[in-house]
């Protein structure tokens, strides 16, 4: 009788590139991530779109499996993502001083997964930045935010069936998911999220630009 299922052989090597090469469609070439300045930016967004490939494939239907499951590894790449973009533009941020905290209360929240404190100082930054700008994407921003803080405020009820104290970590869970409605505001926080950094990147550029040409003097 054959088996049907795959068993390890001392051959196995998960990280081989052999018997592929570029013309496979899931072949990957990482050479040259190694001369590349690789940063949380370009992490966050690689997680993003791993979710956003899942959730793709998900919707051309026929599949047989229900997308039930597909809800833990796409909520938490999204997550991450997220957690990871808003220390991105924390960091540019301190460059350009916007908030007064420094020190190891700042150490605290780049070291903490906790949504909520993350977006704290990170909305303060946001708020000095754009003191009159309209504040309706801003709380858009902290509600989805927040809605993810409150399914998972530490980084593990996605990632394990029982916290530390041995609760069950899906008692978080919303009782059902549109996953196109998750990417959807994903999405929207993101591009605000994106902005932000962009926005304090280049103004550090500008500022780091005209230092330079003052010591020229």
């Amino acid at each position: 009788m054959e088996n049907k299922y795959s068993w390890p052989k001392k051959s196995d090597n998960p990280f081989s590139a052999k018997n592929s090469g570029s013309i496979s469609p899931t072949w990957c070439s990482l050479s040259w991530l190694v001369n590349f300045h690789l940063d949380d930016v370009i992490y966050s967004d690689a997680f993003k779109k791993g979710s956003d490939k899942i959730i793709e494939e998900l919707s051309r239907g026929g599949n047989s499996e229900h997308p039930d499951r597909m809800f833990l590894p796409i909520t938490y790449l999204y997550r991450h993502c997220l957690e990871l973009k808003m220390k991105s533009v924390i960091r540019k941020g301190l460059e350009l001083d916007l908030i007064s905290i420094k020190g190891d209360k700042i150490t605290e929240v780049m070291e903490t997964h906790n949504l909520h404190k993350i977006w704290n100082v990170l909305k303060e930054m946001i708020v000095a930045r754009w003191p009159n700008d309209d504040t309706e994407a801003l709380c858009a921003t902290e509600k989805v935010i927040l809605d993810f803080h409150e399914v998972d405020s530490t980084g593990q009820n996605l990632r394990y069936s029982k916290d530390k104290q041995g609760n069950q970590t899906s008692n978080a869970f919303p009782e059902a998911v549109e996953l196109e409605n998750l990417k959807n505001a994903v999405d929207g926080v993101s591009h605000l999220l994106d902005g932000c950094y962009d926005d304090f990147f280049h103004t550090i550029e500008i500022k780091n630009e005209m230092e330079n040409e003052y010591r020229g003097y």
